[in-house]
């Protein structure tokens, strides 16, 4: 889930979130360098969708975005596998940075998405989640996408070889890391407050 989806001051551990007629989670950890957030599921029974994670690419393979709101595909091929999207003192994020074939002007619309490879038949590999660009103008045709090994890395859930340090804006709620992202789903913000923002 894309950190930036969320109001100013909104997110914060143990925010509950749901998608409409769907499953039920709360923020377990978020990392605004790498624009993601870490949902734990109520309902680890029922997982979301027949996702194959943690799919390769190469440069020059096509991919695709399918928005959850739009049945309209993003379309494009992989520039770069490995480009740094944000590095720090205490952290280096890697992402697959991607060429779009339009513009992108409304960046909400795919945010969160999951990428996946353009052409593959089921079940669908996510190559990763579309996060927002660090100093990107609108209109660029570059997005970028945080893999999920790298999304693991991040939240301690994976120790690859030759990790980099790690910063992350909480420790994960009374230890609990979660059951991984949940890609690929629109979920609004449980409140008793009436509340028509989400992320993807």
């Amino acid at each position: 889930m894309a950190a930036h989806c969320f109001k100013n001051g909104e997110l914060r551990i143990g925010l509950r979130l749901q998608v409409e007629d769907g499953p039920v989670a709360k923020v377990a950890d978020f990392n605004h360098a790498s624009d993601l957030v870490l949902l734990a599921l109520d309902d680890t029974s029922s997982p979301l969708g027949g996702w194959a994670y943690g799919g390769k690419c190469r440069r020059g393979d096509a991919w695709q975005a399918v928005p959850y709101t739009s049945p309209k595909p993003l379309l494009g091929h992989v520039l770069d596998p490995r480009a740094v999207y944000h590095e720090d003192d205490d952290l280096t994020v890697k992402a697959l940075r991607l060429q779009c074939r339009q513009p992108i002007n409304e960046r909400t619309h795919y945010a969160g998405s999951p990428v996946e490879p353009h052409g593959r038949t089921a079940p669908s590999v996510v190559l990763g989640l579309m996060v927002k660009p660090w100093n990107r103008p609108v209109g660029d045709d570059e997005a970028f996408a945080i893999s999920v090994k790298e999304a693991m890395a991040i939240f301690g859930l994976l120790m690859p070889s030759g990790a980099a340090r790690r910063s992350t804006n909480h420790a994960s709620a009374n230890g609990d890391s979660g059951s991984g992202p949940a890609l690929g789903v629109w979920w609004t913000v449980q409140s008793r407050r009436p509340s028509n923002r989400g992320g993807s």
